[in-house]
């Protein structure tokens, strides 16, 4: 079985005819009732004809389907028919419809149209049929005059019907088929509604078989109408097509194909069947085409995409021998999203495709945006890989990345939709973790209780590598279990895991020093007092140790940290500790593995004895304690042991920043840069300790004094841009007020620095869509050392390109982002020309502003410099091109200028359309004209289009002058003489012309001779009328050229015997 979808155009021509006014009457009857069933004399259903609504297609005696129209649809005196109805002037219903069609029960394709006014000069009409599906530039076959249809019905004026095989022919050939005019055609009145006179309709018909048997249609076939009307008497190829049916013409400017493009995207194709009674008729509107998502997955069951949300998808998927598996429908969603669900996953080569269809339009296939396709392709996994080496991770590290180089890919897939990262081996829950920050679309969970971490969301191969690469490895314990752990990624593309991928780490612990906690403070002793516990509130932590391997414990002087000769410190063993103390040094060690406890404990119970040889020294000791885990010791705490009559000694600045204090200290910075400046002061009585600035600087700012881990601190700011040398002068006392005897002088050289320069904000103008060099202005540039300046860099906020043009000033070159209209913020940076590292930094708000640009002229959606145009001689041709102006400018025709050849050129009714009208009976001369167009912007830019208009030669029929009817002869008459003149090949031709003379009565006068020479203008006829016999006889004169069309010209003249 064939299958069709046709676009018929039905050109039109007007007959005249005398009628009365009664609406449905017909006033010329077809020889056949096809097209008055009933035999009333009516189209209407009864003989009493229509009402007075304006349409008519509920009240046709044959049901009939009105054709769709684009817009409003047609209306009367549009830009074909010209003023006053015209002479070819389709009217319309009121629902702007011009023409109907049917397929009766016997299989007769019957067509309707309404006509305004009675018209007796046109010739024929035609319907035009489209076999393919394709019109214009889609059309292989399609000429620079034959669109791309196939089929030709033309009815031609007293003459007949005649159907032509047309395809990529651009004139008349020989018919294939031909019906007599008065068995296939009617007329009868519709209304008195159009330009002050009655409305008709004229119908005629075809048997639908024959079209089948000469060119493969059938009712399943289905079809497209589009009414137009013809004023020539031939073929649709050879004639003139004026007004076009279901359109206002005056929008088209001449262009027809824009109008047969409108009018087929608004209407689908149906098959013939459902133009019969009971059918659908035609469906209009349009749906646009689905997004279908791709690709599509061996495996995949979901499948998916956008459409209109008015819309249902409908869903049929093919198997790879094209046989029908599934069929599916989704309604569209307020988000223009749609799914469905198959109940068998899809196999490689099978074939998706999907139609989209809004309520009461045509489904999306039908309306030329064509349905959605996808192949299913095999799915490959996709891969994963990342770093061979094991990352070390060290106690304390944070989270690192666990892999920066892990890399993700897919054959097929754009996205992934996926990710898992896990510690498949060695974890530790209370200690091990992975973290995600959420990015790019991306949404990470993590679960303690697997160890995984998961990423999810449809994102991109790249962002979901991105996303990869940023999850980090974290260990939060002190004392972390050394093992190997193992990372395993893998990634999903929606269908399948990736094969996993594995990383170690390795986590090495550090050790923590134990931190050892107590009150530090002083105890009051005198000789009589029998040896004591110096402190008993010491208690030890470690983090990752529960044993301490030794302790030490000292005594000495404070005042000069030395050893005084009768001081003992004294520890009582136990099973685990034991003590040695040495007497010449002072140093009580503590040795032997044992609990932190246990050591507290020990600590606790040292005690302090003074036994001197001799003189008693009664200067105050200072005993410090400290433990060891064997590989860190802990903090120092000190103990101090005062005496009844011990002297009070002041504190001494022992460093500066780490020095010693060696007279006054010096120390450096550069301008406007502060200075921490860290006394470490001792007090041989372990008295607390207060440092105060006694001269304050005179050149900056001293910030607080504040203790920082038994360090005296504070910040020293120079004035902004001073530079030389400050003197500050600090004292240090303690809390019996006792003060160092010897102030400290600290001087501070504040070395000059280059600055930055200092750049005010400016504001400068630059021309849309073109470079410009920008410049800042030196006034706007201030430098306290007076230095030169150059443009180093800058950026463009909006994305414009910023570069530096001539090399060592303050210029650079810009260029604003495509399109651009308004302020760009450009962060700009000028340095010192002398030393490029000193730079700073200033916003330059440029005012990109409009600058009127040129329209362009678009031939067939193109830019272009020409355009040609295929056209026939002796017909005025009408072109028309489109122009865009970005900048929203009127744009209007400057000049048609002639360049060659010959002819007339002037702007047609409609904007850039143009109408051409060649000299009489040229062809084969070119016609070249330039057509520049100007807008009313600045400058009134305009743009030029060469025309070059191509004459080819059409065949002018020949001419022959009227014959006068001679005078009465009598019966038995001699031979009779006309003679014959103006005869010619027509429009200056010089085919071989031959003269034929035909009797309408032969029985009265036989058919006439002819005596005529080809080129010559005369010529004659002889007749004798047959012996006897008297009436009359109408004698057809016929000029013949040879031609396949246009070729004959006829005269008549009655012989009355």
């Amino acid at each position: 079985m064939f299958s069709f979808r046709q676009l018929l155009i039905i050109c039109v021509v007007l007959y005249a005819y005398s009628a009365t006014s009664q609406r449905g009457k017909i006033i010329t009857t077809a020889a056949t009732s096809v097209m008055d069933p009933n035999g009333d004399g009516y189209i209407s259903l009864d003989n009493t004809g229509f009402s007075n609504d304006g349409y008519y297609v509920d009240e046709f005696e044959i049901p009939m389907f009105a054709l769709p129209v684009f817009g409003d649809g047609d209306t009367l005196n549009d830009a074909q028919a010209g003023g006053n109805c015209g002479v070819t002037d389709l009217t319309v219903d009121s629902t702007g419809a011009a023409a109907y069609a049917a397929l009766d029960d016997n299989d007769n394709l019957i067509f309707r149209l309404r006509l305004a006014e009675e018209r007796n000069s046109v010739q024929a009409y035609t319907i035009l049929i489209d076999t393919d599906g394709k019109l214009g530039a889609t059309d292989p076959n399609s000429t620079g005059v034959n669109a791309g249809f196939e089929i030709d019905i033309t009815f031609i004026k007293k003459q007949g019907i005649y159907v032509y095989d047309i395809d990529g022919i651009d004139s008349c050939p020989t018919e294939l088929l031909s019906y007599d005019v008065d068995d296939y055609s009617q007329v009868s009145i519709a209304d008195i509604v159009s330009c002050g006179n009655e409305d008709y309709f004229i119908d005629f018909y075809l048997p639908f078989g024959d079209l089948t048997t000469e060119f493969g249609i059938t009712e399943d076939s289905e079809l497209q109408f589009i009414v137009v009307t013809n004023i020539s008497g031939t073929c649709a190829m050879a004639g003139k097509i004026s007004d076009i049916g279901g359109v206002d013409d005056t929008e088209y400017g001449g262009c027809i194909t824009c109008a047969f493009e409108d009018l087929a995207s608004n209407q689908c194709p149906v098959p013939f069947s459902e133009l019969q009674e009971g059918g659908s008729g035609f469906a209009s509107g349009s749906t646009p085409e689905p997004e279908l998502e791709t690709p599509l997955k061996e495996g995949d069951t979901v499948i998916s995409g956008k459409a209109d949300p008015e819309a249902e998808v409908y869903i049929d998927v093919y198997d790879i021998n094209d046989a029908l598996v599934e069929s599916d429908t989704s309604q569209v969603d307020t988000d223009s999203l749609w799914s469905v669900t198959l109940t068998l996953p899809l196999s490689q080569g099978d074939s998706v495709v999907a139609v989209a269809q809004i309520a009461g339009n045509c489904d999306s296939q039908a309306s030329g945006s064509q349905v959605s396709f996808a192949v299913v392709v095999l799915n490959t996994k996709p891969t994963i890989s990342g770093t061979a080496t094991a990352l070390a991770y060290t106690e304390n590290d944070g989270g690192i990345p666990a892999d920066p180089g892990v890399v993700a890919s897919d054959n097929e897939d754009l996205d992934f939709v996926y990710a898992t990262v896990k510690i498949s081996n060695g974890y530790e829950s209370t200690e091990d973790a992975l973290s995600f920050t959420d990015q790019l679309g991306l949404t990470g969970s993590y679960d303690a209780g697997t160890a995984t971490m998961t990423i999810t969301g449809d994102a991109t191969v790249d962002d979901y590598n991105t996303a990869l690469q940023s999850i980090a490895y974290t260990n939060s314990s002190e004392d972390p279990v050394e093992s190997t752990r193992t990372l395993t990624f893998i990634i999903n593309d929606g269908t399948e895991d990736s094969d996993p991928f594995t990383r170690d780490i390795t986590v090495s612990a550090e050790n923590d020093a134990p931190v050892l906690t107590g009150t530090a403070g002083s105890t009051e002793y005198t000789t009589e007092t029998p040896p004591f516990v110096v402190n008993s509130t010491f208690s030890i932590t470690d983090v990752d140790n529960t044993q301490i391997a030794s302790a030490e414990v000292f005594v000495v002087q404070s005042s000069n940290n030395t050893f005084v000769d009768g001081d003992e410190l004294s520890f009582t063993n136990t099973t685990e500790i034991t003590g040695s103390y040495n007497s010449t040094t002072g140093v009580l060690t503590l040795s032997g593995s044992s609990s932190l406890a246990n050591y507290a404990a020990a600590l606790n119970s040292i005690e302090f004895e003074y036994n001197p040889p001799g003189t008693a020294n009664e200067n105050t000791r200072k005993i410090t304690f400290n433990v060891s885990d064997g590989i860190s010791n802990s903090n120092f705490i000190n103990h101090f042991i005062t005496f009844a009559t011990s002297t009070n000694f002041p504190p001494e600045v022992i460093e500066v920043n780490g020095e010693p204090v060696v007279g006054a200290v010096d120390l450096t910075t550069n301008e406007d840069s502060s200075v921490e400046v860290c006394l470490t002061v001792n007090d041989p009585d372990g008295d607390l300790v207060t440092v105060t600035i006694t001269t304050p600087p005179t050149n900056g700012t001293a910030g607080t004094i504040n203790e920082v881990d038994g360090e005296f601190c504070f910040s020293y700011t120079p004035n902004a841009d001073f530079n030389g040398t400050e003197t500050i002068v600090l004292e240090a006392c303690d809390a019996l007020s006792e003060c160092n005897t010897a102030n400290v002088t600290i001087n501070i050289d504040i070395s000059p620095v280059n600055d930055p320069p200092v750049i005010a904000p400016s504001t400068v103008s630059a021309d849309e869509k073109t470079t410009t060099e920008l410049c800042i202005n030196p006034g706007d540039i201030t430098d306290i050392e007076g230095d030169t300046h150059e443009f180093t860099s800058g950026t463009s906020v909006n994305g414009g390109t910023v570069v530096d043009g001539t090399a060592d000033d303050l210029c650079f070159d810009y260029t604003p982002p495509t399109g651009f209209i308004g302020t760009d913020q450009v962060e700009v940076t000028i340095c010192d020309s002398a030393d490029p590292t000193v730079c700073s930094t200033t916003t330059v708000d440029v005012e990109v502003v409009s600058v009127n640009e040129n329209p362009i002229i678009y031939v067939n959606g193109i830019d272009s410099e020409t355009m040609t145009i295929e056209t026939f001689e002796d017909s005025v041709k009408v072109f028309c091109f489109s122009v865009v102006d970005v900048d929203g400018d009127n744009v209007s025709t400057l000049s048609i200028n002639k360049i060659s050849g010959n002819g007339t050129l002037i702007a047609a009714a409609t904007e850039f359309c143009y109408e051409y009208t060649p000299v009489p009976d040229e062809n084969g001369i070119p016609s070249v004209w330039e057509i520049t167009i100007e807008d009313d912007g600045t400058g009134n830019l305009t743009d030029m289009v060469t025309v070059t208009l191509n004459l080819a030669a059409v065949n002018d029929y020949p001419t022959l002058a009227d014959i006068a009817d001679p005078a009465a002869i009598d019966e038995d008459a001699t031979e009779q003489t006309v003679n014959l003149s103006g005869i010619s090949a027509g429009g200056g031709e010089t085919q071989t012309l031959s003269v034929t003379a035909t009797s309408s009565n032969t029985a009265l006068i036989p058919d006439p001779t002819v005596t005529y020479t080809s080129a010559e203008a005369t010529g004659s006829l002889t007749y004798t009328p047959v012996a006897d016999q008297s009436g009359t006889a109408t004698i057809t004169v016929t000029v013949d050229d040879g031609q396949a069309a246009n070729n004959t010209v006829s005269k008549t003249f009655t012989v009355t015997v």
